[in-house]
């Protein structure tokens, strides 16, 4: 039996920016979900249990910075490691991104190929 991929939760409701990141993982061998509101990413978190939840700020329903908080003092979701990417880049926004429990943070737009490294950095 193979190993099994490294599973990646994308948060995000730009479904172009989405769906390019999902292919560029998948080619990668990752196994990607997607979700295109905060809610519906943790519900996915819940269910899934990712090894990485690459997640956007501005969202339908709750934001990013929510969503983040709410993983974070989930037993079932706290381990999971979150890179927030976001074009609310000022200061005070990467270090509120910080306080709910991201470990990385990256600013839009970015290199979409220097995404993916960064990634494939993170995990293990």
């Amino acid at each position: 039996m193979e190993k099994c991929a490294k599973k990646i939760l994308i948060i995000e409701d730009s479904r172009e920016l989405a769906g390019a990141l999902e292919g560029l993982l998948k080619l990668r061998g990752f196994t990607v979900f997607t979700a295109r509101d905060g809610i519906g990413g943790l519900e996915t978190a819940r269910r899934e249990k990712p090894d990485l939840v690459l997640l956007d700020i501005m969202l339908p329903k709750i934001s990013g910075y929510e969503v983040c908080r709410l993983l974070k003092s989930d037993s079932l979701t706290w381990r999971i490691p979150v890179f927030v990417v976001s074009s609310l880049s000022k200061p005070e926004q990467v270090e509120r991104a910080k306080e709910c429990g991201a470990t990385h943070f990256l600013k839009k737009p970015y290199d979409i190929n220097e995404l993916v490294e960064q990634v494939i950095k993170l995990l293990p």
